[in-house]
């Protein structure tokens, strides 16, 4: 019955239900101008006895996380350094992103299936909101995830540009969003949401400001101005017979 549960599931979300066996870590900076990096660790076990249920998942998470997968077609403007080291007993994939604009990732990640293919950003003047969401599993196949693998933990982690003004993350770390997040709870619709701010939220403040204060000096000039002159017509008046 789990097998029929996890049969169900995308590919690509297959690696995060091996409970405690996996450890996936997800990090993304950008900046105001959709420049940054991306970086996916995954830490899964080396199972090698074809009788052991990991084996064929382990054998799906292979596929989905070869270099191959993870580099194929990268287009302009993406780059990435991939490394796969094994020590342990333990298998662990890193693909470390770089990227001009974060949409040339989003675009390549979609089309490519990758994990980084949920993601939505949409940068606007003076900010920027990124979203994230999952698939929705049925109510039986999340019966048969909270039976299995209770404790399997996600880690999403997210750095924008200048400061973060919301989000539903776990916790932040200064600008940066983290997620902690179980599978059982990912896969029950739960989405991940920011938003960042780099231009000031009173910049309209700011500049009303500048400008009652830029009035009332011209206002105490030109009172000065007229007074002086006033006081030089008073002056003329007083003494009608004096000549330039």
């Amino acid at each position: 019955m789990a097998g029929r549960a996890l049969n169900a599931i995308p590919v690509c979300a297959l690696i995060l239900l091996l409970g405690g066996c996996v450890r996936y870590e997800e990090t993304i900076a950008v900046d105001r101008n959709g420049k940054g990096t991306a970086e996916i660790v995954l830490s899964r076990p080396a199972v090698d006895e074809p009788s052991d249920p990991l084996h064929k998942l382990n054998g799906i998470v292979e596929s989905r996380f070869s270099e191959q997968a993870m580099t194929n077609a990268l287009p302009a403007g993406l780059a990435c350094e991939y490394q796969r080291t094994a020590s342990g007993g333990a298998i662990v994939v890193r693909a470390a992103y770089r990227f001009d604009d974060i949409a040339t990732l989003i675009g390549w990640a979609a089309k490519a299936d990758s994990p980084l293919g949920t993601i939505s950003i949409l940068r606007k003047d003076g900010g920027l909101e990124y979203s994230r969401a999952f698939g929705l599993l049925r109510k039986d196949e999340m019966g048969e995830l909270r039976r299995y693998f209770p404790e399997c933990q996600l880690l999403f982690k997210l750095a924008g540009p200048g400061t973060l003004d919301e989000s539903n993350a776990t916790h932040c770390d200064g600008s940066t969003a983290v997620w902690e997040l179980k599978a059982s709870d990912l896969f029950a619709g739960k989405s991940l949401t920011a938003r960042y701010c780099y231009g000031s939220r009173w910049s309209w403040v700011y500049y009303f400001l500048a400008g009652l204060l830029v009035g009332a000096v011209a206002r105490v000039v030109y009172r000065r101005l007229t007074r002086g002159q006033h006081q030089l017509q008073v002056a003329a008046s007083d003494n009608p017979q004096r000549k330039g």
